[in-house]
């Protein structure tokens, strides 16, 4: 569920995910925290296509483990022109669909 709360947006965290392996990001995800404390971790990107133009995810990483979150496209997509992106420790990503195959998934905020 999303909305309004007191006057600013509110939008929906997935669960921490902490199990290690794949987890494949739906429509359903907004905010997805991991923890990779158990093993690393790789979120999948849904494809880019013109029925996800605009979804947003954030991405964030919750623990300082030698493990790594390695957000993965699917197919052929691409991250901002590159294949994969890794989650620092305690960092995060915000990334958004352009809708296009050719342009892929953008990085726009990584704090």
């Amino acid at each position: 569920m999303s909305g309004f709360l007191g006057g600013g947006p509110y939008l929906p965290i997935t669960r921490t995910i902490t199990a290690a392996g794949a987890y494949a990001l739906t429509g359903d995800n907004y905010t997805v925290a991991f923890d990779c404390t158990l093993g690393s971790q790789t979120p999948t990107l849904p494809p880019v296509n013109s029925t996800n133009t605009g979804q947003i995810f954030i991405i964030k990483r919750v623990d300082a483990s030698g493990n790594n979150v390695t957000i993965t496209p699917t197919g052929s997509d691409l991250i901002d022109g590159g294949a994969t992106r890794t989650v620092a420790t305690m960092k995060s990503y915000v990334l958004q669909s352009t809708g296009l195959a050719a342009s892929g998934w953008i990085i726009i905020a990584s704090f």
